[in-house]
């Protein structure tokens, strides 16, 4: 994809689940599956990591970055991340394509979806969905003995086949041109555009139990 860059984050601590974009899943570690994955649907691809990984890298054709430790907590963005590549490699000009490595049951084709939707409109950003139960559109914050919607009022005492379909980002791919970004200052925006993935497809690893299921699904694909 001409002028595209993606980014694969992978930070070695982590409290959820210690150490998890290095977890085996079948005979790759997770982040070797996403740069497999990356490399297959983009032309440039850098890895961000605070851990050395020069030697398992030797057979990548991809830059390593560095990360500071400064970057490299619990406290920290990835919106900070992306700023900080965005300047260090001048991708002012390029469209950004973000891959996280606990996204492992992510498809190619979900990836080139992605870059395709976005080129093709003018959204500031396009990320990955999955359908969401649209029961929560019935819930709402409490301040004091005040109810406040997160919807729109009606939604309290609809039932819930009558609700409107609901979807969430899934963190499987975001992408982006690195000025908009840098300018913007992070991901927030009112013109975000949309890739929708299979449930099953967007499972996303940040417990034990997340990463048993995803194990279960990703064998019985490797067999098929």
């Amino acid at each position: 994809m001409h002028n595209c860059v993606a980014i694969v984050p992978c930070r070695a601590g982590s409290k959820g689940l210690p150490n998890k974009n290095f977890l085996m899943l079948g005979s790759e570690k997770l982040y070797q599956i996403t740069l497999d994955q990356a490399l297959r649907c983009v032309s440039e691809v850098i890895i961000s990591s605070d851990k050395n990984l020069e030697e398992e890298l030797k057979f990548y054709k991809v830059k390593q970055h560095q990360r500071s430790p400064e970057l490299s907590t619990d406290q920290s963005t990835m919106a900070e991340l992306m700023l900080e590549l965005i300047r260090q490699y001048e991708l002012q000009n390029s469209t950004i394509v973000l891959l996280q490595p606990t996204s492992p049951l992510r498809r190619d084709e979900d990836i080139l979806k992605c870059i395709e939707n976005y080129k093709k409109n003018n959204f500031d950003l396009l990320f990955t969905v999955s359908s969401q139960d649209r029961a929560v559109l019935k819930s709402g914050f409490v301040q004091g003995h005040k109810f406040i919607p997160v919807g729109e009022p009606e939604f309290t005492f609809m039932n819930r086949q009558d609700l409107p379909k609901l979807f969430r980002p899934n963190g499987a791919v975001y992408v982006f041109n690195g000025g908009w970004f840098e300018k913007n200052g992070g991901f927030t925006s009112t013109n975000m555009g949309v890739v929708e993935m299979p449930s099953e497809n967007s499972l996303d690893v940040d417990s034990q139990e997340d990463f048993d299921s995803i194990a279960r699904i990703y064998k019985k694909y490797s067999k098929n």
